[in-house]
């Protein structure tokens, strides 16, 4: 493994007892939640949450998602969306596969403005095998996704990402929580 490789996949921790008492309670909750985070935001702003897709194409995995989805493939299904109330964005998310079933399904290629919970989640609890976590800096890849997506981005933010299994074959969805966010709790 090469040494940029080794960094890029160094700066998430795994979801760990141990490693999640380092990070603050009101991230660690988030980070921690097993149910739909569009179902917990609408909740804790009172509002419906905004789904503004900003990709939904073929495009280029970083090299950590690559990893995390223990694939080869440099390319596959690339999703980025922002989610926001009144305006304000409260968080980023960005969906990655690889495989041709996720990419032939009808309810992936039909979700539009529909927050990939309600899809993971129509049957109750979503199937995930992995969960990493991350204070998400600028030298990070997936940091060119909250650039290009939200004005203004502050300097860091923390994210999760899950490997779910959605019609057997797997899918990494990455969220980054925004200050936003994490100012209302």
């Amino acid at each position: 493994m090469t040494k940029d490789r080794q960094r890029h996949r160094a700066d998430w921790q795994p979801f760990t007892p141990q490693a999640l008492s380092r990070v603050p309670l009101a991230v660690r909750s988030w980070v921690k939640l097993t149910s739909s985070m569009t179902k917990r935001l609408e909740r804790v702003t009172g509002k419906p949450i905004s789904v503004t897709v900003c990709r939904d194409a073929p495009g280029s995995l970083e090299r950590s998602e690559q990893s995390f989805l223990k694939t080869e493939n440099f390319s596959g299904q690339v999703r980025e969306v922002v989610l926001s109330a009144d305006g304000v964005e409260f968080m980023v998310a960005r969906t990655v596969f690889v495989s041709r079933r996720l990419r032939r399904a009808e309810t992936l290629r039909a979700l539009g403005c529909r927050p990939l919970g309600a899809l993971l989640f129509s049957r109750g609890h979503a199937k995930w095998r992995r969960r990493d976590f991350t204070r998400l800096t600028p030298r990070l890849p997936i940091w060119r996704c909250v650039q290009a997506n939200v004005p203004g981005s502050p300097k860091g933010a923390w994210a999760r990402r899950t490997l779910y299994l959605l019609y057997g074959a797997p899918i990494c969805v990455t969220e980054v929580m925004l200050s936003s966010l994490l100012r209302r709790l």
